[in-house]
């Protein structure tokens, strides 16, 4: 498993990579904290109500606008598979 991706920000590379992401170690985000919302900022109670993954892979090369810039593309890809939930 790779370790060391505390925050969920994890490189992606040409090789098969597994990646383990911790919820007991997961928390709210900052700008939710700054806006305390009981209990709808306590971990426990999001984590136990979640019902979905998602995740969000950050294209390389786009200027401030989030767009490319003219002639410029990110010809990669990503494949995500073999999710597990395991409870430990």
């Amino acid at each position: 498993m790779a370790t060391g991706h505390d925050e969920c920000d994890v490189p992606l590379t040409a090789q098969p990579t597994a990646i383990a992401v911790k919820l007991a170690t997961a928390a709210i985000p900052g700008w939710a904290s700054a806006r305390p919302n009981p209990p709808h900022d306590d971990p426990n109670a999001v984590f136990g109500t979640a019902t979905a993954l998602i995740l969000r892979p950050q294209t390389v090369g786009v200027g401030s606008s989030g767009f490319f810039t003219a002639g410029v593309s990110d010809t990669g890809f990503v494949q995500i598979d073999d999710i597990q939930f395991v409870s430990q």
